[in-house]
């Protein structure tokens, strides 16, 4: 460490040259944390599929950030989001990299990069967003749903009812300036089957695995919440 010790001689405790050290020594030893999981990864898979699972972890820089992600997101996301409101979903949806990697989540994260790295064509873009373009407010939806997160996962972590789906409900509703009605609801289980992506559905699947446990994950609590106004919809039609 000699910069550390020129300016020890010369100015006393280099506070800001101490932070800025422990950053390089902290990013460097996260680099090398990531690069021992990979090695593990490729040391624990099948020789014959060791070219592959290189090339799919060589793509990710070491340490990995979450910039494809958010490029990700923001493609899907509805044009004019308010960006409050991009923020607010960019939070909750772009998953940091594990700060402890093991060889299975530096597979998994690596997957998810290359999902979000990789092209894919407008219709998937417009399959993915939640209503038709231009007959919903946007920044209504995506508000009301964080709420109704918020809520599933209450419920879950508690076992106790806290009105989530019918905040759920609600926030499709208002989004398109309608009332929350039986009809609505018997036409909402449709539209929510429709939005159901095979893209959105790959991302939250490869992004299960790298949440800690009980941590909550929007895409299985949306499926949650999707999956009991259909139960509560075809109960009311026996």
């Amino acid at each position: 460490m000699p910069e550390v010790e020129r300016v020890l001689d010369r100015d006393g405790v280099p506070s800001e040259v101490l932070a800025d050290r422990l950053r390089d020594v902290g990013s460097r030893l996260a680099a090398l944390r990531w690069q021992e999981a990979a090695l593990r990864s490729l040391q624990e898979c099948p020789a014959g599929e060791r070219a592959d699972r290189a090339r799919l972890l060589g793509a990710v820089p070491a340490p990995p950030g979450t910039d494809a992600l958010v490029r990700f997101w923001r493609r899907i996301l509805p044009v004019g989001l308010p960006g409050r409101t991009v923020s607010l979903v960019l939070d909750s949806v772009v998953l940091p990299p594990p700060a402890e990697p093991s060889p299975a989540r530096v597979r998994d994260f690596a997957e998810l990069h290359a999902l979000a790295s990789g092209p894919f064509p407008g219709a998937a873009c417009r399959s993915a967003q939640p209503l038709p373009e231009g007959t919903y407010r946007p920044d209504v939806l995506y508000e009301g749903l964080a709420e109704a997160y918020a809520l599933a996962e209450a419920e879950a972590r508690t076992g106790r009812a806290g009105g989530a789906l019918d905040c759920f409900v609600s926030a499709y509703a208002a989004a398109q300036g309608v009332r929350d009605t039986p009809a609505f609801r018997r036409g909402l289980v449709p539209v929510l089957d429709r939005g159901d992506s095979v893209l959105i559905r790959r991302y939250w699947k490869l992004a299960a695995g790298l949440f800690a446990p009980g941590e909550p994950v929007l895409g299985l609590l949306h499926h949650r919440l999707s999956l009991a106004l259909r139960r509560e919809v075809e109960g009311h039609a026996v």
